[in-house]
């Protein structure tokens, strides 16, 4: 399983907890110390919730690009935007990154040494992608930073659109998530850097839940990418054909009163009723392999709390 996703469910789960403790209310809307106390905990959390997003995209990336890097298609076979971040996006995470510590910070010089080589390595085969050549090019990832990433591997149409159409299929609402993205990179800077900021209990919230629709929509869209170009299967993510959230199905894991009810997306009747208190995830994930589907485990509910991919580890 991808070390990136359990990182990211496990700050997740623990940031939904945190949210709904009464630390961050205060009382009243008079000026006190505990008003000041619930204001900075609420904007601690967010600034912690959105790395939180921001790691796990970065880390995912570096797990997706890993797998496509050791499969049959040659680097130059490769869609012609990927090869271009490959090189020119790594020049710009190495630039920035080496500005921020300085040249004669000795992490600056390891840096340049790994990640030229891994650049270099571009020109031959077997070849590499550099660790920074997504969302290293400046301090915090943007929303149009994910929106392009998803362009670049060969999802079609407005990538956002294609989220929010996964959110509203794994039970995560259909509210537009580029605003909620949106609306989570300008709280999140805010907090950062003005002491004065705001952020209520209920904006947190909000994006506790779009980060995680975004999280599970971009993990099934660049896994499903990957599997591809690992595979060598350039052609489905060239002109001709682009990758659309429809491309992507699900099979979900249910409470039941048994343990969990398995049912595919759109079915009415299980698959299988695990009699466990776990789900037995083995044999879900190889039903789940032979339609590349992704497994969605959700609780009463039907928010999703885990899922995982069949298509690129």
């Amino acid at each position: 399983m991808s070390a990136a996703r359990v990182a990211f469910l496990r700050r997740h789960a623990a940031q939904v907890v945190a949210a709904s403790d009464p630390a961050l209310q205060g009382y009243g809307l008079a000026a006190s110390i505990v008003n000041e106390a619930a204001r900075t905990l609420r904007c601690g959390l967010m600034v912690q919730s959105y790395a939180s997003l921001e790691t796990f995209l970065r880390v995912r990336v570096g797990e997706v690009l890993a797998y496509i890097a050791a499969g049959t298609a040659t680097f130059s076979r490769l869609p012609s935007r990927l090869q271009d971040m490959s090189i020119f996006g790594a020049l710009e995470g190495l630039r920035f990154r080496v500005t921020m510590w300085g040249p004669a910070d000795p992490r600056s010089r390891q840096l340049v040494q790994d990640e030229a080589d891994a650049i270099a390595s571009t020109a031959r085969n077997p070849y590499g992608f550099s660790g920074v050549m997504f969302g290293y090019d400046r301090s915090n990832l943007s929303p149009a930073n994910l929106k392009d990433f998803l362009e670049v591997v060969g999802v079609g149409g407005d990538p956002w659109r294609h989220l929010t159409m996964i959110a509203s299929r794994v039970g995560l609402g259909g509210l537009p998530l580029k605003d909620g993205a949106t609306n989570g990179y300008q709280l999140r800077n805010s907090c950062a850097h003005d002491a004065g900021s705001q952020v209520t209990p209920q904006q947190i919230e909000d994006f506790l839940r779009d980060s995680l629709a975004t999280a599970l929509g971009f993990d099934a869209l660049v896994s499903r990418a990957g599997r591809l170009l690992h595979e060598g299967n350039v052609i489905d993510l060239g002109r001709a054909r682009k990758l659309l959230d429809t491309d992507i199905k699900f099979r979900f894991l249910d409470p039941h009163p048994k343990g969990w009810r398995e049912v595919k997306e759109g079915g009415v009747h299980a698959a299988a009723i695990h009699r466990a208190s776990e789900p037995d995830m083995a044999a879900c994930l190889a039903r789940a392999r032979a339609n590349y589907e992704v497994v969605v485990r959700r609780d009463a509910r039907s928010w999703p709390t885990d899922w995982t991919t069949t298509e690129c580890p």
